[in-house]
């Protein structure tokens, strides 16, 4: 992360009410910075702890819950999980993304 999205890691950690409105213009690093933000909760496991993610588009979205997917996945802790609500072209398109990345780590692990 670059200072910019440091910065507004320290100050997300102390928002009242423990809310967080990231915005700015393209390519800042926006969608990364909710990824890492996302992350710190999850690893955190805090208990009762909930992340609403509302972007402009399904890309966006289904980005970051990928990758919020593969962290619950990766750490295995008991009682957390991802939940989206969308339409069934984007569980589709999710399906397709995961399945793309593990064929990915298939093909460059092959001898």
């Amino acid at each position: 992360m670059n200072t910019s999205q440091l910065t507004r890691v320290k100050l997300s950690r102390k928002a009242l009410g423990g809310f967080t409105n990231v915005h700015g213009p393209l390519g800042t690093g926006k969608t990364y910075l909710c990824g890492e933000l996302g992350r710190l909760i999850i690893i955190a496991n805090l208990v009762n702890a909930y992340l609403l993610v509302v972007l402009a588009s399904n890309k966006l979205t289904d980005t970051l819950i990928v990758c919020f997917h593969g962290i619950v996945l990766y750490l295995a802790i008991p009682g957390q999980y991802v939940t989206r609500a969308h339409s069934t072209s984007t569980k589709a398109n999710i399906a397709r993304k995961e399945g793309n990345k593990l064929r990915k780590k298939l093909t460059n692990t092959r001898p």
